[in-house]
């Protein structure tokens, strides 16, 4: 399951598979996914769903498949890091204010 996950965060491919709510609610996901990470002791899949970022339990997903459609990498995109507050704006502090941090 990993494999089919990391090839989609490499290869810049979108990925569709079955999900698993805390509630026990099943749904089929389709996503861009951008990175796994591990925190404490759980991984997760960060992903778009084309309208908001996602994180899901990697415990929680199911029948995971490459979907064979590309996407653009978000990273490379200037807009895909928020914006810093008015407050900051102008300030040295303001670019790393508003990156989001992922730990490993």
């Amino acid at each position: 399951m990993l494999v089919t996950l990391a090839a989609g965060c490499r290869h810049t491919e979108g990925i569709r598979f079955r999900y698993r709510t805390h509630d026990g609610t099943e749904s089929e996901r389709s996503v861009e996914p951008l990175r796994i990470v591990h925190t404490g002791r759980r991984w997760y899949l960060v992903a778009s769903d084309r309208q908001a970022w996602r994180t899901f339990r990697v415990d929680r997903i199911t029948l995971p498949e490459l979907t064979g459609s590309r996407y653009e990498n978000p990273r490379t995109r200037s807009s895909w890091l928020p914006k810093a507050p008015e407050s900051l704006r102008g300030t040295s502090s303001a670019e790393s204010a508003s990156r989001p941090r992922l730990r490993r």
